[in-house]
Order: C-alpha cells, then sequence, then structure tokens
C-alpha cells in the first residue's frame, strides 16, 4: 500500500533540520496537540515542542486543540497564547473525538506540515524535527514516531498494557504496512489529513490515514521512546476498546450498525434454542451428527427470523429484492461454513477430550454462532455506501480465510482416521532407520516426534504436517514481499490455505509436507542470494535443501532451476564463480548423508527404485493425466492465474518463471513416456503464488482489461467453493453427512471398528492354535498400514504385513517381514475384494484354509465398508525365489 524506508539516526536528522533552517529551505509547521483535562502537562508539553523546534530552526506554531476541558487546560494555553505568538488554542464546543479535533486543526493551521502527538508527555518533543525533516524534503508523504521498528521503546508500562498495545498493532498491520500503525505521533502534509474530510469513526487517526492513502504513498517510521504519562489521567478505556474495533471492522469492509447487533442479539436467542433442541435429540436416541445438525438449522433459521423482525428486514428492503437475497444467500453460505467448524469443535471437544455431548456442544455452538456473527457483520448487514477500498478488504478477507481454514485444520485433525498412505508412514516410524526404501526418513522422523508428544493418536501423526505447513506459509509470505511487495503477502497467504494441494499437504502426514516446507525456504533463500545478494542466504539455502533431500528427492529440481538462473541473469551468474554455492552443495550432502549410508549398505536400493527401476516400466504417454493433476491441485482459475501472472512484467518474474519452469519441464518430458503421480508437481507453484494472487486478488490496482476481471470474479468463487468442500469432507469424515452413507475414498471406512473386529478374531486363533496369528493386508500396502495403526492392542507395526508374502510387492513390508522369517504361521488374511482370497490362490502357499467370512463394518449406524476374512495355517513360504524384494512396485505417494 505504500513504500517504506528507513530514516538516519535522529541526531543526524536534527542535525540536517538545522542546516535546512539556516538557509530558508523548510515549510511552515504546525504542531497539534489535542487536550482533554491536561492542565498537569500541557505547559511542559508546549515548552518542550517550542524548545525542540527552536532548536531545529524551524518554521513552526504550536496548536493546541482543546474538547470541553473544565479543570484549567485553556486557561494555561491563553496564558501562553498572550505570552508568544507561536502557540495558539482552538476550542471545540459541543464536540469530542481526537479524530475529529485533529482535522478541526488542520483547517485551522497555517502551517504546510502538520505534526500530531499527544499533549501528556508520553510522545518525545525532541523527535519533532526528525518526524518533519523527510515531509518538508519531500522524500516521504508520513512519517511515523514508531515504537516498534528497532530502536523504539515503551518503558514503564505493564504487561497488560504492552499487550493491548502488541495485539492492537498485529490488528491493525492486516490492513496498512506500518510497525505501529496505531501511533498517535506522526508528521504529515496538511492537504493529506483534509483530504479525509469528516473525521472518521475510530480515534486513531494515523491508522485511518495509512488506509485510505493512495497508493504508491510514502510512509518512514523513526524509533521513539513512548514514555509514561508525566500527569493527568490516561483516556484508554473500553469505550476507546470498542471504538478501535469498530473502526477496524469499518476499514475492512464491515459495518458496526445498529442492525448488525439486533442481528448478534437474535444469534445469541438462536443459540440458547439450538443448545435446547440439541440435547432433546440425544435424549430422544438420534445420533450426535444427526442431532447437531439438526439442532443448528433450527437455531440458526430462528435466529435468521429474529433479525429480520428486529431490523434485518429493514435493511434488505432498503436495497432492493436482489440485494436482499444476495444478503440472504450470503448467511447462508456463513451458517455452512459456521456448522463444518462446530462440527469439528464437537468432535474435538467430546471424542479427543472426552467431555460429555451435552457439554461439548456448548463451545461448539459458540463457536460457530461467532462465526455467523462475523458473516453479518461483513456480509448481511452491510450498509449501502461508497465501497471500501479492495486491497484492504481483500487483506482482511484473506486473513478472515486462512484463519478458518487454519481452525477448520486444527479441530478436524485429531478426529478424521488417518489415510493408508499416513498410516504406512506410521509404519516407518515404529521401524526407524537411516532412510526407506520408497522415500528418505524425514517424514518417518516428524512422526516419531509427533506421536512421542501426541500418543499414537491422528494428532501425533499429523502435528509435524501442521508444523511444517506453518513454515511453509511463512517463507512463501516473505518470498513474496522479496519478489512483489508485501501487500501481496496477504494473497499469498489465502492462496497456501485454500489450494488443494497446500491444504491437503498441511492436513495430511506424508513426505510432500516436509517437502514443501523445505521447498518454500530453499526459494527464499536462493531468492536472497540471487536477486540480494546476500552471501549468507546460500548457507540457509544449502540447509533447506539438505532437509529437502531428506524429505523427498524431487528437491533437487530447485538446485537444478538455481543453476539455470544463474546461466541466464548477467548479474547471478557471478556466483558460479563464488565459494558460497558450492558450500551449500557441501552442507546439503552432509545433511543427506544418513540417505546415502542407508543405500549403501542395501545395494542402492532406493536410488534405484526411484530412478532405473522407473524408467525401465513399460512407456506411457501420461500427459494428459499431468494435466489434469496440474488442474486438480492448484485449479483451474490458479493455472489461468499464474500464466497471466507470469507474462506480465514485473519485479522478480524471471526469478519466478525459471523456478517454475525448469522443475515442471521435467515433470512434462518424464510425463510423455512415463507415468506421474497425483501430487508431483505440487511443489513446484510455491514460487508461483505471488503472481497468482497479482491475477486473482486485487492487491494493488491491476492492470485493465476484460481477463484480470473475470479471474478475480472466479478466483472469488473458487475460493468460497473450496471452503465449502473442505468443511463438508471433514465434517463427513468425522461426524457423516445426511444422504452420504457410503464411504468417499479412504474417509469414513471406520478403520478403528474393522481394527477392533479384526482383533477379536485375532484372539480366537491365538486361543485355538496357541500362536499369535499374523495380519496380512491383501493389497499393496493400505489395509496393512491402517491395520496396524488402529490395531487395539497397541502393536499391530509388529504383527501385520502384506501380499509380500504371496509374491507381491510390499515395499517396505519386504524387509520387515521377509517371507522367510514367517514360515509356519497363522494367518488372518483380509481384503476386499473376495476373490484375493479363493483358495487357487493361496492353496500352494499355506496347509490349510478356513472358510471366507464377509465382514460390514457400521458407521454413524450405517453399514458401510465390506471387508472379508479367512484364516489360514502353516504358511509355507512364496514357494519359489522372488525376482527382487524392492522391484517392481510403485511408491506409497
Amino acid at each position: 500500500m505504500f513504500a517504506e524506508a528507513h530514516d538516519p539516526p535522529l541526531t543526524e536528522n536534527l542535525k540536517t533540520v538545522e542546516e535546512q533552517g539556516r538557509h530558508g529551505k523548510t515549510g511552515r509547521v504546525t504542531v497539534i496537540l489535542p487536550t482533554l483535562d491536561e492542565v498537569a502537562t500541557i505547559d511542559g508539553a508546549i515548552a518542550a515542542v517550542l524548545k525542540a523546534c527552536e532548536m531545529a530552526s524551524l518554521d513552526f506554531e504550536v496548536l493546541v486543540v482543546d474538547d470541553a476541558s473544565t479543570d484549567g487546560t485553556r486557561e494555561r494555553v491563553r496564558a501562553w497564547e498572550s505570552d508568544d505568538r507561536r502557540v495558539h488554542l482552538l476550542v471545540r464546543e459541543g464536540e469530542r473525538g481526537l479524530a475529529g479535533a485533529v482535522l478541526a486543526g488542520a483547517r485551522f493551521a497555517s502551517g504546510d506540515v502538520v505534526v500530531v502527538m499527544d499533549a501528556d508527555l508520553s510522545h518525545p518533543p525532541e523527535a519533532v524535527p526528525a518526524l518533519v525533516r523527510p515531509v518538508l524534503q519531500g522524500s516521504c508523504d508520513m512519517v511515523i514516531g514508531s515504537r516498534y521498528v528497532p530502536g523504539g521503546a515503551t518503558p514503564g508500562w505493564s504487561w497488560s498494557r504492552r499487550v493491548l498495545s502488541r495485539g492492537a498493532a498485529v490488528l491493525a498491520r492486516v490492513l496498512v504496512d506500518a510497525r505501529d500503525p496505531c501511533s498517535g505521533f506522526f508528521a504529515v502534509r496538511k492537504e493529506t489529513l483534509l483530504e479525509m474530510g469528516t473525521a472518521p469513526g475510530g480515534f486513531k487517526i494515523g491508522l485511518e490515514l495509512l488506509a485510505r492513502s493512495r497508493p504508491g504513498h510514502r510512509v518512514k517510521e523513526i524509533p521513539i521512546t513512548f514514555r509514561p504519562r508525566a500527569g493527568g489521567c490516561s483516556k484508554l478505556g473500553a469505550r476507546e476498546v470498542l471504538a478501535f474495533l469498530a473502526q477496524l471492522v469499518d476499514l475492512a469492509g464491515g459495518t458496526t450498525s445498529v442492525d448488525a447487533v439486533r442481528y448478534a442479539l437474535a444469534g445469541t436467542l438462536g443459540l440458547l434454542l439450538d443448545i435446547a433442541l440439541f440435547h432433546g435429540l440425544l435424549w430422544g436416541g438420534f445420533t450426535l451428527g444427526v442431532s447437531h445438525l439438526t439442532s443448528f438449522a433450527a437455531g440458526a433459521t430462528a435466529g435468521c427470523l429474529l433479525g429480520k423482525c428486529l431490523g434485518f428486514r429493514r435493511e434488505g428492503d432498503a436495497r432492493g429484492p436482489a440485494a436482499t437475497l444476495t444478503s440472504y444467500a450470503a448467511l447462508a453460505v456463513v451458517a455452512l461454513l459456521a456448522v463444518f467448524l462446530r462440527g469439528g469443535v464437537l468432535a474435538l471437544t467430546h471424542r479427543s477430550l472426552g467431555l460429555p455431548p451435552g457439554v461439548a456442544i456448548v463451545p461448539a455452538a459458540v463457536v460457530a454462532t461467532i462465526v455467523n456473527l462475523l458473516g453479518a457483520v461483513f456480509f448481511a448487514s452491510r450498509t449501502p455506501g461508497p465501497p471500501k477500498d479492495p486491497r484492504i478488504s481483500w487483506r482482511a478477507a484473506a486473513v478472515g480465510v486462512s484463519v478458518y481454514l487454519l481452525a477448520i485444520r486444527c479441530v478436524y485433525v485429531a478426529g478424521v482416521e488417518l489415510i493408508p498412505q499416513e498410516a504406512y508412514y506410521w509404519n516407518y516410524s515404529q521401524h526407524l532407520d537411516l532412510s526407506y526404501l520408497d522415500h528418505p526418513p524425514m517424514v518417518a522422523w516428524l512422526i516419531w516426534l509427533g506421536t512421542s508428544v501426541f500418543g499414537q493418536t491422528e494428532l501425533g501423526v499429523r502435528a509435524g504436517a501442521l508444523g511444517a505447513s506453518l513454515i511453509a506459509l511463512w517463507f512463501s509470505v516473505r518470498l513474496a514481499g522479496n519478489l512483489l511487495g508485501r501487500p501481496y503477502a496477504y494473497p499469498v497467504a489465502l492462496l497456501f490455505a485454500v489450494l488443494p494441494f497446500f491444504f491437503g499437504t498441511g492436513f495430511f502426514m506424508t513426505p510432500d509436507a516436509p517437502l514443501v516446507a523445505c521447498w518454500a525456504g530453499a526459494l527464499y533463500f536462493l531468492e536472497r542470494g540471487l536477486l540480494a545478494g546476500s552471501r549468507r542466504a546460500w548457507l540457509g539455502a544449502g540447509i533447506v535443501v539438505g532437509l529437502g533431500l531428506l524429505s523427498k528427492y524431487t528437491i533437487a529440481l530447485v538446485a537444478i532451476a538455481a543453476l539455470a538462473y544463474m546461466l541466464l541473469d548477467r548479474r547471478a551468474r557471478r556466483w558460479l564463480f563464488c565459494s558460497q554455492p558450492y558450500v551449500a552443495i557441501l552442507l546439503a550432502l552432509l545433511l543427506v548423508s544418513p540417505v546415502l549410508l542407508w543405500n549403501a549398505q542395501h545395494g542402492w536400493a532406493s536410488f534405484i527404485f526411484q530412478g532405473p527401476q522407473r524408467w525401465s516400466r513399460p512407456p506411457t504417454f501420461d500427459l494428459p493425466e499431468l494435466f489434469w493433476n496440474v488442474l486438480i491441485l492448484i485449479t483451474p482459475p490458479g493455472v489461468a492465474g499464474v500464466a497471466w501472472g507470469l507474462s506480465r512484467s514485473s519485479p522478480g518474474q524471471r526469478f519466478g518463471l525459471v523456478f517454475t519452469l525448469v522443475p515442471l519441464s521435467v515433470f512434462v518430458l518424464s510425463s510423455l513416456r512415463h507415468e506421474t503421480k497425483f501430487n508431483w508437481t505440487g511443489p513446484v507453484w510455491l514460487v508461483a503464488l505471488p503472481f497468482m494472487a497479482a491475477s486473482l486478488f486485487p492487491a494493488v490496482p491491476v492492470a485493465p482489461g476484460w481477463l484480470p476481471g473475470r479471474l478475480q470474479r472466479l478466483g472469488k468463487l473458487t475460493v468460497l467453493a473450496l471452503m465449502l468442500f473442505y468443511g463438508a469432507l471433514l465434517h463427513y469424515g468425522v461426524l457423516g453427512l445426511p444422504g452420504v452413507p457410503e464411504p468417499i475414498g479412504h474417509l469414513g471406512r471406520n478403520w478403528r471398528e474393522l481394527g477392533r473386529r479384526v482383533e477379536e478374531i485375532e484372539a480366537k486363533v491365538r486361543e485355538r492354535t496357541g500362536q499369535t496369528p499374523l495380519v496380512v493386508g491383501m493389497d499393496k500396502y493400505n489395509l496393512a498400514s491402517v491395520l496396524a495403526f488402529y490395531a487395539a492392542s497397541g502393536d499391530g507395526s509388529r504383527k501385520t504385513t502384506t501380499g509380500n508374502l504371496f509374491g507381491r510387492q510390499g515395499l517396505m513390508y519386504d524387509f520387515w517381514f521377509p517371507p522367510d522369517k514367517q514360515i509356519g504361521k497363522s494367518l488372518i488374511l483380509v481384503s476386499t475384494d473376495p476373490r484375493a482370497l479363493e483358495a487357487s490362490r493361496l492353496g500352494r502357499f499355506v496347509d490349510g484354509l478356513e472358510p471366507v467370512h464377509e465382514l460390514r463394518v457400521e458407521r454413524h449406524d450405517v453399514i458401510g465398508a465390506q471387508y472379508f476374512l479367512r484364516v489360514a495355517h502353516g504358511y509355507r513360504g512364496p514357494g519359489e525365489p522372488s525376482a527382487g524384494r524392492w522391484r517392481g512396485g510403485s511408491s506409497a505417494d
């Protein structure tokens, strides 16, 4: 929104202003001191300002704007006014408010530059010359005295005030690009201040100036020491806090009108009905999911009707039927988002934390009410008027979407059962090693760490994915700021939260989760090295690439892209003759040494599996599949946004092009003759996120034309559709959805119940035979992995294997359960296909077979997935030597 730069030290500023004053090069400065009962400090404030401005040889005046002071403040200022022609008093009768006082002072001021500061001596008067210097010189449009840039301080503050101030700054920074946007000490051109017209609703006029500034508005922050009040009483209270929050809502595009408050009241009444009905349905024997959905629908409908009666209808009617319908449609969408988040909170508090359903519904319903209230504030109750600045509203929307999707991941991550790939990698962590056949060890190490902290639970398995996602988000946001500017950080955060690939890698624990974090880190450090010329950045690049190689080998494509960039860019070519890139390579190799050692001990099995083994398969033309996978991973609007964004001339465009096209071209060439996996190209799009954001969201004014506008509208619809899709899918995975009884993919299969039923059969076999049978999932790895994790006894990883006992590929199960070590054991064979259990297929491997049993697993009181079980006795081995334990299969991903 505006450019930011750093000022020279304060002493240098003072010296420069003084020199300029002697040569008559400064404009007139008006220092505005708003007052309300400041008799204890006003004398000291005026004297200090006069001294500071005199020492800097400024042409200045001091203007005190008083609002109904009754403690003698006006009399003290009049005494100054009679003694010094540079001091003036402006009295406002019947008016209150800091913003109004400042604007009134600006209209009265004779200066070209206005300085706004408190009259309680908390703002250092000696810093006034440093504030006005850049504005007088024309090098910037606004200078802020900042507590939160290096050198700034707030001595003597209590911890509560520090938390309150920092929290306010964090909230405001969502809307504007300043470290201390709530500062009341700033200098600005008078005409800029007067452009605001009437006084804004909030009391933070500096924040209002920043938010309403034109594109390219140049702002600097200089450090100040914010001292405790020298006297008098603080005006900060609950009323001011509420006014500040209302100001933020208004700037972000929402409303705090009476209708919104009435709607909130109606929502509270609906909440009470919701909770009462939920208890009644549970008492009547309905399931948790049905009770929660039904009671929410009734409570939300009642709240909406009450809101209509209390004032919502009047506002809608004033805007016409079309606008009213749009508002109700927005409310319906918000209600769906609320109920999906509520379902996750309900499942988390009841199933994971063990609260009774009647108690767990209270925090769940409160969360849903808050979401509905925010929806009313920002969508349903918006009043007619001039449109808000899309740069501001989109920043607020980006943060809102990102926070919602992070929240929905957090509340569901412990409730959704593991997908088979996650369970397979959990088995990695139960057989810790330096590396594995189909992947490096990072995923196993992260799962081991997570389960050590959170136990052998879904949360323990996925904690590493959540952490890696936050790391990747941090690097991506920083990269966007470096390439295109800080305003693009917010839409990049939105895209990272909402695009299917990045949402998935931030929820499910697969090797892609740490890979994305390392890929994003590598891009950030390489941009710092190649574009910003940082030598130290190469060390960071070497570390994250090395960690990436411990996650997935494909991160080597980033190094290839870096080499290509150095060859193509003249300024970056000098790094080919410097030591830093080569030190980074050595550092990466050192970090990946566990993988090299494991492969040396196992005949280079992993490298052969991932390289020559894949290339030796029969040729297949997979380019169309690759294309469709990309459309799913980043959506069609995302693909169009990448193409449009990278085709436009912008800072960092060459970097984005090279680091997108080089890895992508490798996958495209490979797809001409080889199979490509669904997720392979996902990390490639990290560097393209800023350029995608520049096309899809108006972080800054966009180029005119029909394509950008259509892309932005399509982008909004896609974001909304994906939010609803994720919520519905995760809700289905935990509590189900009406009319969707069958499992969707691997979700909804009730693996836990299947594991319990299989262990019941295991106990019977053990009782009959006197030995613990081996559980065998009769597919590649899916069933074996989930049965191992969901074994009620907790030792499933030690007694569960896959079809490798029958001559099939078993990936790492070939290493964990060699067939020649299982001779003589009884087996419990589990399959979703009864043909896999036919005697004609199994007879030569075992001495005896019991009849096939059909097993149906219920979920939410509905018959769900169907399985087939068969007990085999006297395993004899594969019957003939395998062609190679680790050959002929494919990776788990």
